[in-house]
Formats: C-alpha cells, structure tokens, sequence
C-alpha cells in the first residue's frame, strides 16, 4: 500500500481509533506511540482511561528529560486490521502530530519501502 502523504515524502498512514478516521506519521526514530492533542480529546470524549507513567524522552536536538506523561492503550486499525498500542499524551506537544513509534510496526509487522514509497504487512 502506498503512503497517504506524497509530496513531503513522510510515511503517513491512515488509521482508525473509536471509528473516527485520522493519520499518524510512521516515525522510526522514536521507540513509542504518540498521540496528539486532537487524539487525546477524542479518547478523552470517548472515556478511555488514562495512565501516569514516567518516561525518559529523547527529543531530536539530543535532550534528554525524564518526565510524567499520561500513556492510554486503545486500538488502530489500518487496513482493517486492529492493532493493539500504547499512546504517551505530552501535555507540551501543542503541535504534535500522531506518530506510530517502531513498538506499533514491529507489532503490526509491517515492513516500509521507504524509496518506493511503499509499506505493507509482513504476513500478506
């Protein structure tokens, strides 16, 4: 299956949570699921129940921060197929987008083609 995003070449899927229909990024350099503010309000609507854990997060210019964040477990489906997955809610993402970590892919088993701008599951 291709990717939803052409133009600025991100892995972008479309997925499904509670039925409402979004897209997440396909992000392989983080280790975790992150759900954004917009995600977080409908789980919140929708009376998922959230969790505090601590986290060590790793941010791109190399800082390193342990800190509480709220972590909620719901189901993906993509493609029809439902997903189990960890979401960590970071109160200070105001821009955040959903990202799928490497723990999604390597459950869902899927394999990306990033050059040809492809992905599909390992069991197909």
């Amino acid at each position: 299956m291709s990717f939803v995003e052409k133009k600025k070449c991100r892995p972008l899927f479309r997925i499904f949570i509670d039925g409402v229909e979004g897209s997440a990024i396909a992000d392989t350099g983080a280790s975790g699921c992150i759900a954004s503010r917009k995600l977080v309000k409908i789980l919140e609507e929708n009376g998922h129940v959230f969790t505090m854990k601590v986290a060590s997060l790793t941010y791109a210019n190399g800082k390193i921060e342990k800190s509480f964040v709220r972590v909620v477990n719901v189901d993906v489906v993509l493609e029809g197929v439902k997903i189990n997955t960890n979401f960590m809610c970071l109160d200070n993402g105001e821009e955040a987008r959903t990202c799928l970590g490497v723990d999604f892919l390597e459950s869902a088993n899927i394999v990306m083609e990033l050059k040809r701008r492809k992905w599909y599951f390992a069991w197909r």
